[in-house]
């Protein structure tokens, strides 16, 4: 497998020159979009490269196949697994990635929703900071509880509009266990070194 890349300019054409034999119509010279793979391939970003694994663009995932020599495969979780090795991401890596990636989406429709939610955030972050960690639904309500098993906060209070927040609120716990999983992988992997 080739460790180096072409320059920037060089994978831009390629991918450019493959498109347009693909596609007859498709632009002679390289664009934004082109300029974009290459630079997402030469930063050694999965998550740019995502729609590799979605399995409409053949045209890109075999350029890259032939530039980075490793051949994806045909099966979206397949290749998604070959782009995270290739990139030297870890599952756990992209766990936490994946969780972050959630979170600020779940924040950006909590701010349609509500003007504090910023405050709400915050206070949720410190919720589960104190061990509110778990949403449970008991007897048709959701409760924030407390990883002892405690009842917490009640997220379907009237007046509170905490019931909005309950996807955040799940992004936020998920970011915290996979944060935790991958703190504790990284430190059996510093006891191991040692």
């Amino acid at each position: 497998m080739p460790t180096d890349l072409p320059d920037r300019t060089t994978i831009a054409e390629r991918y450019c020159a493959a498109l347009r034999a693909k596609h007859p119509h498709a632009s002679t010279s390289p664009g934004e979009m082109h300029f974009a793979f290459a630079d997402a391939m030469l930063q050694r970003d999965p998550y740019r490269l995502k729609h590799l694994a979605n399995g409409m663009n053949d045209v890109a995932k075999a350029v890259f196949g032939q530039l980075a020599g490793v051949p994806l495969p045909k099966g979206q979780a397949a290749t998604w697994s070959a782009l995270l090795s290739w990139a030297g991401t870890s599952p756990i890596e992209d766990r936490v990635r994946t969780a972050q990636l959630a979170t600020a989406r779940e924040l950006q429709l909590l701010r349609a929703k509500a003007g504090n939610a910023d405050i709400i955030h915050e206070w949720i972050k410190g919720l589960i900071g104190n061990g509110f960690n778990r949403l449970v639904l008991h007897e048709r309500t959701w409760y924030l509880a407390h990883s002892s098993g405690k009842l917490g906060h009640n997220l379907s209070e009237r007046g509170t509009r905490l019931h909005l927040a309950r996807p955040l609120i799940e992004a936020l716990i998920e970011l915290q266990q996979a944060q935790s999983a991958l703190d504790e992988a990284t430190q059996r992997d510093l006891q191991e070194a040692a």
